[in-house]
Formats: structure tokens, sequence, C-alpha cells
């Protein structure tokens, strides 16, 4: 797990598999690419940004560290919060998660 004080944001991994529609209501697509998927979800209070590169797993038979954290869960306290982050990204001023 890793805080992110600047966007109020707590990052999780899962490893590929991982089943988040099970787990969170209301997953939603954001965005599809080869390597992967994001998604937007709610948990309680809290507003979620999946990523998900188990996609990738295939490939990935010989990196296991990599395997085990093929799908990050970013959890928000609000959705305006989650909302800038990916703005932020969009906009260029992060590595881009979008």
């Amino acid at each position: 797990m890793h805080v992110d004080p600047e966007h109020r944001m707590i990052e999780e991994y899962h490893p590929a598999g991982f089943d988040y529609h099970a787990r969170y209501r209301d997953v939603r697509l954001l965005r599809a690419s080869e390597g992967g998927a994001y998604y937007v979800a709610t948990d309680g209070a809290d507003a979620l940004l999946i990523s998900d590169e188990g996609t990738l797993a295939d490939l990935l038979d010989d990196e296991p560290d990599l395997l085990a954290r093929a799908v990050c869960v970013r959890r928000f306290s609000s959705a305006a919060a989650r909302d800038a982050y990916l703005g932020a990204r969009r906009n260029g001023h992060h590595d881009a998660a979008r």
C-alpha cells in the first residue's frame, strides 16, 4: 500500500485475476488499451480508480513480482479528488495514467 498525500490517495496492489467487479459496486470502464484497462467505481464513500494490467499476464509468466501487482486500486476520499487526479494526468502534469 502506498499513500499519496498530494492527491489524498491510497494505492492498493492486487495480483492478476483479482475480481474487482465482485468486490466493488458500480465498476465502469473508463478506458481500455492493449495492455490493460482503467475503471472507476465506489467503495462506501471512497471513489476508486482501478488499473488492470492483467491482460499482460501471459507475457509476464516469468515476472512473478509484476503479476502480483497487476491490478492497482487507487482509493480517493471523493469523486472530485479522483477526477482532479485524472485531470492532472490527462494534462501531462504527472506520468500518464490515462
